[in-house]
């Protein structure tokens, strides 16, 4: 399975930076502008972020439980903790440095997707040229040998 076929929507901005992430509609309010962000902010933006860290992992790790344990080594954390987190407990915390290696791993991740993608499109171009030079190749030996038996046929 292709990065891009698993994780079609994947961007290269990294999680939390836009609105759709913060879940608001559209441009935020003066009052809301001057929101301390909180825990609770870093929590709505960590765990689709951490989920979608898992979801890859899952497909090349080949079991969820490995899945788990190789995102927590890469945001620094437990097996157990990104449970916790994708799980939706209320008794896990995001500390701002797990924040920072979160957007990271995932910046990384997109990265990743990106690159796959763009060797795949030319791959893609590669063999389309190779199969448009055959077919006209073939076309070419088929229009002798139909004109060669025509021409045979009449003489």
């Amino acid at each position: 399975m292709s990065l891009v076929a698993a994780f079609p929507r994947a961007t290269a901005v990294s999680p939390g930076f836009d609105n759709e992430a913060r879940g608001t509609d559209g441009m935020r309010t003066k009052i809301a502008r001057k929101r301390a962000i909180t825990g609770d902010d870093d929590m709505a933006a960590a765990r689709p972020a951490v989920a979608r860290l898992l979801r890859y992992e899952e497909v090349f790790a080949g079991s969820r439980m490995r899945a788990y344990e190789r995102v927590g080594e890469l945001i620094d954390e437990g097996a157990s903790w990104v449970r916790r987190l994708v799980g939706g407990s209320e008794r896990v915390t995001v500390r701002r440095c797990t924040w920072l290696n979160i957007a990271a791993a995932y910046a990384t991740l997109c990265e990743r997707i990106e690159a796959a993608a763009e060797h795949e499109r030319g791959l893609e171009a590669l063999l389309r040229s190779e199969t448009d030079a055959a077919l006209d190749s073939d076309l070419g030996l088929v229009a002798g040998a139909a004109a060669q038996t025509r021409g045979g046929a009449s003489s």
